[in-house]
């Protein structure tokens, strides 16, 4: 995926990607600002998907934006959508077949950015699914491609073809409006793309004519009788067919597929369309001379996408023509036999009628509700039969706390009422009917102000700003990473640093065993003082972005300046900032019956699905770079600015882009350097908990990935690590880890790399550091080497060690060697048939064990070089390691004194010969 940055003149090109997120990020991130208008066209929506990854986007570029979805699939998850009505116009089309374009328009009077691709505006379409795209740019100095007037009058026409909420159809009006004024000053390109539709004609009807020697074809979904591909073969007659198919997934059915081709002479193939879901659609005819077009878009292989127009009750669908410059059919050579290829099916005939009955004879479909000075104005898809009643639930209100506003009135498709007290944008409506088989809901609808939702976002006077990304989108491609540290990395250069005293770091006091408590800092502004906090967390959110900015102070509350530009307001009690993204929502196809029995039906097949895309090598490569260069940018940066990149390589060190942790390439080096760039003198105070507890989680981390033989480099490298972050963690708060720990995995409902970790795993490790608990840190590192045995402490010094072994010698000794904390340590090895304890005292070594009805105490010399381990495994090493010879019947003084050192702690007294001894 390009950049507009480094290719700007105007062009037009077919990619398979999953969305734009990259070119309106870059879009975002001038200081121009020159957008308008964006506008989101798509049959399935997660607003909250939308809200977290695109509308700071869509906003930071300047634009007001409009987002309209198919009305009969609309199921908004009220908790996780705040701004719908209040920052954005979240607009409905109601057809009898399917609303079913997926464009997205981003224009201003010097670009504009068009996509028009297979993708709907969900997780899946942006993130996950293999999608087909077409990227058209334009550029009022280098030109616009002929396609965008062909865009423009299919825009303009659409809302006198398809209901349409009306606040969205005026954003639809705007966008055309704002496409025209550049095409009206730019130069004209002819590129040979054309758009097709199904306004006022079949999509088939606008195909080029002639034979073609061969089709290529993928779709998710083919008609059960295969009318679409009837149609094809009849009007190019191709001698060969290749189908790519996804079994279990496609659905379709093969057999009727081959009697279609059969009856007109053409060879059949099925083949594989790869493991990761495929939703890009594609028609592609080749000629005898290698020649050919392409045909990309929303429409699948089926007779309402291709064959008939929305007139004819057919769906709304945008497709792009297109020169075959290099194909793109996903088939793999193999071919796949005709009975590997299950029929999958969607017509269920009692749901079907059930959902059909909804739009036709049931439930009415409520568009829109806009505030009109004293009034609400309703919009409806059609007249409202009686009975049916309006409900409400206030912005502020929990979004099941509903109360009812009465019976609409019956015979009119548009309604006025008074404005009910404290209405205010964004409040919740619903429409109820009572039938036999009792109420039915609609779909929540949010209030929306005309005014609030046109306010644009003015050009930064400051220069180039950073875009509001969300830190799952980093990982998501990296080309995003690399472009947010490049805009941050300049905007560190320009910045006039700030002179922060450094927050009290290292004055606590203990108040009783594993509890802290900080004294306050002296010499800095606390979060009561806004203004100072307020200017530098927004000079943060101008380097970082507001969701990076956000996800880097750890919850605290960022105060705004009184020059900042508010998005929309801020989100009430029950915003569940945390709300399931559900990755397995269906993306389509055909129309919102069929998506029911679609989810039934693949769950019925249990179908391998795969999260999102793998990285490349190539890919990998890329990341380990950008993290490398973001470790080296925090010696320069402020402390808000090294949370948030010390919170990414944290992230990073999940992702598959490491062979390990130690090994190289590895991130365990990467992240300890990055780690210990925390504390600084410019911490201020009220960022001093979220850096203790960032720094808490990251020793856990680091804890968890070290070596367990506690003798290599990393043992090292965290043990000094965790030396130098010592005052830092003292700063830390519970809540404040467990804020951390829960924004490190909720990146999982959007797919991207998570990262697990219990709160109060991690508090205690942090207590146990602090404490210098040497004897704790021991035991926690046994039970963690020897998961499988029952490790626990008989002492101050002694460590027992039960399990089904049978050379407890090496036990002990791997044991021993572990548990380097304590100057004087004993581990008693209990196996399945024997026992030894070991014993070490300053640099000797006691192996007590018994032989019969004797006791043996045998003794040897430590050195850097010959290590309990080494003993217990090589026979050489361990007769020239001897330090009194045999017999061992007999306590030696060195015995002695090990044995002694462990009785003063154990008991307050001088052992006995057999206070130790095994029983």
């Amino acid at each position: 995926m390009s950049f507009l940055a480094t290719a700007p003149e105007a062009a037009v090109s077919a990619e398979t990607v999953p969305g734009l997120l990259a070119h309106l990020w870059d879009e975002a991130s001038r200081p121009d600002r020159q957008a308008s208008e964006a506008l989101y066209l798509t049959f399935n929506v997660s607003l909250e998907f939308f809200e977290t990854r695109l509308l700071g986007i869509s906003r930071a570029a300047g634009a007001a934006v409009t987002v309209i979805a198919d009305a009969n699939h609309y199921a908004p998850n009220s908790r996780a959508i705040s701004g719908a009505g209040r920052s954005y116009v979240s607009g409905l089309a109601a057809i009898p077949g399917a609303f079913h374009p997926k464009v997205t328009v981003l224009a201003g009077p010097e670009r504009a950015l068009i996509g028009i691709g297979s993708g709907n505006l969900t997780v899946n379409g942006w993130h996950r699914n293999e999608e087909t795209l077409t990227l058209v740019t334009a550029d009022r100095e280098h030109g616009c491609p002929a396609i965008v007037t062909e865009v423009i009058a299919w825009l303009r026409g659409l809302p006198d073809l398809v209901p349409i909420t009306r606040l969205a159809a005026d954003g639809i009006q705007r966008t055309a409006a704002e496409l025209a004024r550049l095409t009206s000053v730019a130069p004209p390109l002819d590129t040979g793309h054309r758009l097709v539709t199904t306004s006022g004609a079949s999509i088939i009807d606008q195909l080029p004519v002639g034979h073609a020697e061969r089709l290529d074809l993928y779709a998710p979904f083919h008609d059960p009788q295969g009318a679409a591909l009837e149609a094809l073969l009849t009007r190019y007659r191709p001698k060969e067919l290749l189908v790519a198919v996804q079994p279990g997934l496609t659905v379709i059915d093969p057999h009727a597929l081959q009697r279609a081709a059969a009856s007109h002479g053409a060879a059949l193939t099925f083949q594989p369309a790869g493991d990761v879901y495929r939703h890009g659609k594609l028609l592609q005819a080749v000629f005898s001379d290698g020649t050919g077009w392409t045909l990309t878009g929303s429409p699948n292989l089926t007779a309402a996408a291709l064959l008939r127009p929305v007139e004819q009750l057919g769906n709304c669908e945008v497709g792009v023509l297109a020169p075959l410059a290099g194909s793109l059919y996903p088939g793999q050579d193999d071919a796949i036999p005709l009975d590997n290829v299950p029929t999958v099916r969607i017509d269920a005939p009692g749901e079907e009628k059930s959902e059909r009955e909804r739009f036709g004879q049931g439930l009415p479909v409520l568009l829109g509700a806009v505030l009109n000075g004293n009034q609400l104005d309703l919009q409806f898809a059609k007249p409202l039969p009686a009975g049916v009643v309006l409900e409400a639930s206030r912005f502020d209100d929990l979004p099941e706390q509903y109360v009812s506003l009465g019976v609409l009135p019956a015979g009119r498709a548009s309604v006025q009422l008074p404005i009910p007290e404290q209405f205010q944008p964004g409040t919740r409506l619903h429409v109820l009917v009572s039938t036999a088989d009792g109420p039915v809901w609609g779909p929540d609808i949010h209030v929306t102000d005309p005014v609030g939702v046109l306010k644009r976002v003015s050009p930064s006077s400051s220069g180039r700003t950073n875009v509001d990304v969300h830190p799952g989108d980093l990982f998501g491609d990296p080309g995003v990473a690399e472009a947010w540290q490049k805009a941050l990395t300049q905007l560190l250069s320009s910045r006039g640093r700030v002179a922060l005293p450094r927050a009290a770091m290292g004055q606590h006091a203990t108040t009783g065993p594993g509890e802290i408590r900080v004294r306050p800092a002296e010499g800095w502004h606390t979060v009561d003082a806004p203004d100072a906090w307020a200017r530098y967390t927004d000079d943060a959110t101008v380097r970082l972005g507001n969701q990076i900015a956000d996800f880097a102070i750890g919850g605290l509350p960022k105060l705004t300046s009184t020059n900042a530009v508010q998005g929309g307001g801020a989100a009430p009690i029950w915003f569940d900032r945390f709300a399931d993204i559900d990755p397995t929502a269906a993306d389509d196809e055909h129309n919102a019956e069929e998506i029911d029995a679609l989810e039934d039906q693949l769950e019925a097949n249990a179908a391998p699905s795969v999260d999102h895309r793998k990285l490349s090598e190539r890919e990998k490569a890329r990341y380990r770079r950008w993290l490398h260069t973001l470790a080296d940018l925090m010696k320069t940066a402020p402390a808000i600015d090294r949370s948030a990149m010390v919170g990414l390589i944290l992230i990073a060190t999940n992702l598959d882009i490491w062979d390990s942790a130690t090994e190289t390439p590895g991130w365990f080096d990467l992240f300890a350097d990055a780690v210990r760039a925390l504390p600084g003198d410019d911490v201020p105070e009220p960022l001093t908990s979220q850096l203790g507890s960032l720094a808490a989680v990251c020793l856990f981390r680091l804890d968890e990935a070290q070596p367990a033989n506690g003798r290599t480099h990393q043992n090292q490298v965290f043990d000094d690590t965790r030396d130098e972050l010592r005052d830092l963690i003292a700063r830390a708060d519970p809540d404040a880890v467990a804020a951390n720990c829960e924004s490190l995995g909720a990146g999982g409902r959007t797919g991207t790399a998570v990262l697990h970790v219990a709160p109060a795993a991690v508090w205690e490790h942090r207590n146990a550091i602090l404490r210098a608990d040497s004897h704790a840190d021991a035991l926690n590192k046994l039970q963690r080497n020897f998961p499988t045995s029952d490790v626990k402490a008989l002492g101050p010094l002694t460590f027992e060690i039960r399990g089904d072994f049978t050379n407890t010698v090496k036990i002990a000794a791997q044991a021993i060697t572990l548990v380097d904390g304590l100057p004087t340590v004993a581990v008693d090895a209990v196996g399945r048939s024997d026992r030894s304890t070991l014993i070490r005292h300053d640099d000797t070594l006691t192996h007590v064990t018994s032989i019969g009805q004797r006791t043996v105490y045998k003794t040897y010399r430590l050195t850097r070089l010959v290590d309990p381990v080494a003993i217990a495994s090589n026979r050489e090493l361990e007769q020239s390691a001897r330090i009194d010879r045999a017999p061992w019947m007999a306590l030696s003084p060195t015995a002695q004194r090990a044995l002694d050192a462990v009785a003063r702690v154990e008991h307050g007294s001088s052992s006995t010969a057999n206070s130790l001894s095994p029983t």
